[in-house]
């Protein structure tokens, strides 16, 4: 397998199997793409806050991140959660944001282990 090739299917593995799952959205958190196993369901049109349950004042920070004269870094909230929460035994997600360009953003969730960390679960 060439290089470019093995870097293609591997970055497909991880869409796949729902450790990496990638949403881009605009400057009002609406869904303008979403790939990946945990968010394949996910519409676009959809507000992403539809589908995350953040803590209060998170929802704009998020949408500040896309904003076309944003200044925010890229950051990354510990634990979000797809509904239910850490009481429900759910550990939750990590989520990470980065500005893509004027009005969009790239947010990218990751499932964490019952620790509260990126560790692949087995």
């Amino acid at each position: 397998m060439s290089r470019p090739n093995a870097i293609d299917a591997a970055q497909e593995a991880l869409l796949s199997t729902g450790l990496i799952n990638l949403i881009v959205i605009d400057a009002a958190g609406v869904i303008l793409a979403a790939k990946g196993n945990l968010v394949a369901d996910w519409e676009s049109s959809e507000r992403v806050f539809d589908r995350l349950m953040v803590l209060v004042g998170m929802e704009d920070l998020i949408a500040s991140t896309a904003q076309e004269d944003s200044s925010v870094a890229p950051l990354e909230l510990p634990a979000v959660f797809l509904g239910g929460n850490h009481e429900d035994g759910d550990a939750g997600l990590s989520l990470r944001l980065s500005p893509l360009g004027p009005g969009q953003a790239l947010v990218v969730l990751r499932p964490l282990d019952a620790a509260g960390t990126g560790e692949q679960r087995t």
